[in-house]
Order: structure tokens, then sequence, then C-alpha cells
């Protein structure tokens, strides 16, 4: 059986997944932990210090269930890396297990910063888009410039970044659901590629 300290922890990943840190409070955590409500503070110290640990614990399952990058890279042709990193992206966000928590968490930085954005964007999500950043520009030659190649990795996020939100509002926007999981992966790269091929193309004909 699971350990106290970790039942609080997993809890507490599914209560601030579903509600966010402002909405969640430590009584329906420790209930669906069942625990003592004195279990937090004994064991994280406090609510702010809980969630950060949730945030990394949940970008590490993440990590974990669902590897951004391929297991052998140098292997993988720079398009099939992209087509990992974004089927990656759609296993977080279609999955219901601890996995699927962290894009849940991110929706609610993003909506409704808390102290811990800093701990997000530049701890956990930056190795992330060095990771993209790296496949992006072995598909772009060297004469685009460095702001250009950012926004192609902003943009390739983008097209992940919109599956994150709920359920509800996947289906209310588009009726996609889990099942459609690869048409929708196969699309989004297709996509992704069409527009970096765009970005190049341009690039070149202005410097032609």
């Amino acid at each position: 059986m699971r350990d106290t300290r970790q039942r609080v922890l997993e809890s507490a990943c599914e209560v601030f997944a579903e509600k966010g840190y402002q909405d969640a409070n430590v009584s329906d955590i420790c209930a669906r932990a069942e625990a003592n409500i004195a279990a937090v503070n004994y064991h994280f110290g406090s609510k702010r210090k809980l969630y950060v640990e949730v945030l990394r614990y949940a970008a590490a399952y993440a990590d974990r269930d669902h590897p951004l990058a391929c297991e052998d890279p140098k292997a993988q042709s720079a398009k099939k890396r992209l087509a990992h990193f974004i089927h990656s992206h759609f296993a977080r966000t279609f999955s219901d297990g601890i996995s699927g928590c962290f894009p849940k968490l991110l929706v609610h930085e993003v909506t409704n910063p808390t102290f811990a954005h800093e701990t997000v964007f530049r701890e956990l999500l930056h190795p992330e888009m060095l990771l993209l950043e790296g496949i992006v520009n072995e598909l772009l030659p060297e004469e685009v410039p460095a702001w250009r190649r950012r926004l192609c990795v902003a943009n390739v996020i983008g097209l992940c970044a919109f599956f994150q939100f709920s359920e509800p509002a996947r289906r209310h926007a588009m009726l996609i659901h889990a099942e459609q999981m690869d048409e929708f992966v196969r699309h989004t790269t297709e996509f992704a590629l069409a527009g970096i091929r765009s970005v190049k193309k341009s690039v070149q004909e202005e410097q032609s």
C-alpha cells in the first residue's frame, strides 16, 4: 500500500489539475488521499510547497510515460523526431493518469498564473523548448534568422497546446476524441512541417 505522503502527492496532482491552485483546498486533497488534514503540513510544509512538488512530480511522470525525445535521436530524422514530439504531447493530453495531470496544470498556469509560474516555464518547460528548437533548427537552413526560428518553435507548441484544454472544450471546438489521436497527430505533424517549409521558402525567396 502507498504511504501517506505518496497518497497525498497523487491526490494533490488530481485536485490541482482539476481545480487549479487557487480553487484547490487541502481538505479536499487529504479527503481523497484518505489522510489526516495535517498530512500536507507534516509531509510538505505548506500548500505552496506541495504545489511545487506536484508540478515537478507530474512533469517527471509525463516525461517517463510519454518522453518528448526519441529513444535514439541520432538514428531518427528531424521529421520523425518532430512527429514523435507531437505524438507525445497528444498522448499526455489524452492520458487519464498522473502523466495527464501535467498538461492540465499547464493550462491553469497559462490562464491563471500562480507564484510557481517561473518554476513551470524556466525549469520544467525550458528543456522541452530546447529540444524542439534543436529539431526545428535541423529543418531550417542557416540563413533563416533566429527570430523566425523562435516563431516556428512557438507555433509548433501552439498546435499542441490547444488540445490541452478540457475534453468538453475539445469536443465543442472540433469534435475531437481520444480515439482520433493518431489521426490528429498525423495532421498536426503535416501542418507543422508545411509551415516550416513555407518559412524556409519565404526566406530563400527574400534572399534571391
